[in-house]
């Protein structure tokens, strides 16, 4: 779903950093991390929170899958902070993802704010005064609902 949706430029407040706009498959990967099967979740807890830091943004909710691909998974996990939930698939752990988002009002990832704004609008019919959206966001919206005003 990521690849649906152009990243965005991210202005970076903190010391001499400049602003950085994550590529499609850096987008794709905070949303969805595809691992190979039997990898160290440890090493890539560690890797994600070093890769993090280098752009000046907190790791946020993400699945974590182990495969050859999202259409051959092998198990998914949804990481929540330093903690590690076996889910029992995809969906699920989108779903444990986007309910951590709203139910401790967490940002969403930066590198992948559309989709998951996208399933908030579109798929849980979820208004917030917080809501921001792109033009590819709306676009995708009005054509899953027609009907509705998608100017928020």
């Amino acid at each position: 779903m990521p690849s649906l949706f152009t990243p965005c430029s991210i202005a970076i407040k903190k010391g001499s950093h400049r602003g950085w706009k994550p590529t499609i498959l850096e987008s794709m990967r905070a949303f969805i991390a595809v691992l190979p099967v039997g990898a160290d979740l440890e090493k890539f807890k560690e890797e994600r929170h070093t890769e993090c830091r280098k752009h000046s943004i907190t790791w946020q909710p993400q699945v974590v899958v182990l495969g050859t691909s999202i259409v051959d998974v092998q198990q998914v996990f949804a990481f929540l902070n330093d903690i590690i939930y076996s889910v029992p698939s995809v969906v699920k752990g989108i779903d444990v993802c986007f309910k951590t988002f709203q139910v401790f009002n967490i940002e969403y990832p930066l590198e992948c704010k559309s989709p998951w704004t996208f399933l908030q609008k579109g798929i849980y019919g979820i208004e917030t005064p917080y809501d921001s959206m792109t033009p590819r966001v709306r676009e995708l919206l009005s054509i899953l609902r027609p009907d509705s005003d998608h100017t928020s």
